[in-house]
């Protein structure tokens, strides 16, 4: 048998990120993002293995963004933490 091959198929721009991005959660046709810009972003997939950017919630932590996760059953709601020591639930109030 021959070994699988990984192909890339969507990243984000690099305008999107001014510093690295250290957590992603997806779920559905959400994908969000935690990084050193103190930022989230969320993602929506537009087609498949599309996504553009849904909606970014700047200075979220007084510092790096390092975890972000979907709640498993509860759409919209994200947990986050962050530098600040803090945790922190989201809610996304729009359909995106």
């Amino acid at each position: 048998g021959s070994d699988p091959q990984w192909r890339e198929v969507w990243k984000t721009d690099e305008s999107e990120h001014k510093r690295p991005i250290y957590s992603v959660d997806w779920v559905g046709r959400l994908m969000a993002d935690g990084s050193g810009d103190d930022c989230i972003r969320v993602f929506t997939e537009t087609s498949t293995d599309m996504f553009e950017l849904a909606t970014c919630q700047p200075k979220s932590h007084r510092g790096d963004v390092n975890s972000v996760a979907w709640h498993p059953q509860k759409q919209g709601l994200l947990a986050s933490a962050g530098d600040d020591g803090d945790i922190k639930i989201w809610k996304l109030e729009e359909d995106v």
